[in-house]
């Protein structure tokens, strides 16, 4: 009889086993269909107007109104983003230069996010893997390592998640530079989805902090399509400790699949 009841918990313990093997096929079906991303809405394109908190302070200041939008965002499937400037409302000389500063400065905050926001939004992490990659499984954990470089540019990145799929790092390192960006991501839950609400970055060289923030992104629902209205942007700098530079980047009056077409010899913001 003891005999019996061993050989059934030998038996009990092996399927336990056999149940916790790490099933990576599986592991990324639910990566690919577990996020939110906006290449799976349905949508071809969408146009949307962009401004900043700094710009609509300035417009307050000089028009008495704080509605100007000097950029448009252009997005064509998959993954093709370009910047538009508007038409400049009149101003005098002397503040144009101020304008434009702003502008530029709405320009440089949009592309620094692009990549990540493409990675976390648009495409999805799902399509972020190179094909060679790497796997490696560890408790709850999993990691995923492949190179990001293009040709013979060497850019290691590694993916931690969990089991489940869900993102928890990714480190990027640039060898050339000794330089090492750390990401962390933030996910809500949408009915089955996660979608992402933002990320920190911290920026090292020679393992030393110099530079990080913090992103937030607040989205509206249209058209049953979830896309962001502002994006709430932490900045600090290692040589300038204390000090927090804080912005925000606003979108408006999305437009979904226009009837518009990319001219030949267009450059992508991308």
């Amino acid at each position: 009889m003891k005999s019996a009841l061993l050989t059934i918990l030998i038996f009990s313990n092996l399927l336990s086993a056999q149940n916790n093997v790490f099933d990576e096929k599986q592991f990324f079906i639910d990566l690919k269909n577990s996020y939110y991303n906006l290449n799976d809405t349905g949508l071809e394109n969408f146009t949307a107007l962009v401004t900043s908190l700094k710009m609509e302070k300035f417009a307050k200041e000089v028009w008495n109104t704080e509605e100007v939008f000097p950029i448009q965002l252009i997005w064509f499937k998959p993954n093709r983003l370009y910047l538009a400037q508007q038409g400049t409302p009149t101003i005098t000389e002397n503040k144009y230069k101020d304008y434009q500063e702003l502008v530029e400065g709405i320009k440089q905050q949009v592309k620094g996010i692009l990549i990540d926001f493409e990675r976390f939004y648009i495409t999805g992490i799902f399509e972020s893997i190179k094909s060679d990659y790497q796997i490696s499984i560890q408790d709850e954990f999993v990691w995923i390592n492949f190179n990001a470089g293009a040709e013979n540019l060497d850019v290691p990145v590694k993916y931690t998640m969990g089991k489940n799929g869900l993102c928890l790092q990714i480190e990027i390192y640039y060898p050339n530079e000794n330089k090492k960006m750390l990401l962390i991501p933030k996910f809500k839950i949408i009915k089955t989805k996660w979608i992402c609400n933002g990320w920190q970055v911290q920026t090292l060289i020679d393992e030393e902090p110099v530079s990080g923030f913090v992103l937030d992104i607040r989205y509206d629902q249209y058209q049953s399509i979830w896309i962001p209205t502002q994006i709430m942007i932490n900045v600090q700098k290692a040589d300038d400790p204390g000090i927090t530079y804080y912005d925000v980047i606003k979108f408006k009056n999305y437009m979904f699949n226009q009837p518009i077409e990319l001219q030949e010899g267009t450059n992508s913001n991308h």
